[in-house]
């Protein structure tokens, strides 16, 4: 069985290839993926406007008098 994928963004040619050579194609498509992804993510957290800084620590955390029970009306 033959793959043929063709290309028209970048090389505007046709890639044939047999099992073994889609599956490394997949392979590497989906690891550009990821990293396209991870590129983003980072991109994203250095613009200023996703500073949390400004929110604070959490405190500390579940405690007494923190959630669901008496005193909220259940």
């Amino acid at each position: 069985m033959s793959y043929v994928y063709a290309d028209p963004t970048v090389c505007g040619c046709l890639y044939v290839g047999d099992q073994t050579a889609y599956g490394r194609y997949q392979a590497y498509q989906q690891q550009q993926n990821i990293a396209d992804e991870q590129q983003m993510a980072a991109q994203d957290y250095q613009d200023a406007q996703w500073n949390w800084g400004e929110w604070g620590p959490w405190g500390g955390g579940f405690g007494p008098g923190y959630g669901f029970g008496p005193g909220w009306g259940w």
